[in-house]
């Protein structure tokens, strides 16, 4: 599964240079879900993993149901199967999954 391996990447990548993150899923009772929340300096990451080479901003929505005051929600992240660094809207970014 990619979103596994891409979760292995990141993990190694970040401790790697004595990051200590917390990783953690995300889903709400309705089912919208969260693949990785990244917990580091008191706020939360969202990343989603998508195969598609096409990645837009909606692929983050499911981040909206993420309940507010838990932690300040940062810009959010989709790793994606293509090949180049896109700016989606509103401080998100599509990053390649090969550059993990």
């Amino acid at each position: 599964m990619v979103e596994t391996w891409a979760f292995g990447q990141l993990w190694r990548n970040v401790t790697d240079h004595g990051i200590r993150p917390r990783f953690c899923y995300y889903r709400d009772s309705r089912g919208a879900e969260v693949d990785l929340l990244i917990e580091h300096r008191e706020a939360l990451t969202p990343v989603e993993v998508k195969w598609s080479a096409t990645p837009v901003l909606n692929d983050l929505k499911a981040a909206l149901s993420i309940p507010k005051g838990v932690l300040p929600l940062t810009p959010g992240i989709v790793l994606y199967a293509g090949t180049e660094l896109h700016h989606l809207g509103h401080g998100c970014y599509a990053m390649p999954l090969s550059g993990i």
